[in-house]
């Protein structure tokens, strides 16, 4: 899987918690709005804190290099 996609996924459940209270996230819904399937997902991360936290260290890394966008 493409790090674009990996970064959809990331972005697709920030967004979602941006409406959503983060325990009522599905990733199924993940999954559409990043434009990928559930299986995918599944592949990559064991649930949706594993996205978070690899969210966290995809924002930890840029801010490292001095990075404006992640």
């Amino acid at each position: 899987m493409s790090d674009d996609t990996q970064r959809a996924i990331e972005i697709a459940l920030i967004e979602a918690a941006a409406t959503t209270p983060f325990d009522e996230i599905r990733l199924e819904t993940v999954a559409a709005a990043a434009g990928t399937t559930l299986a995918e997902i599944r592949r990559l991360y064991d649930d949706r804190f594993d996205v978070l936290a690899a969210f966290a260290r995809r924002i930890d890394v840029a801010v490292q290099i001095g990075r404006a966008h992640v």
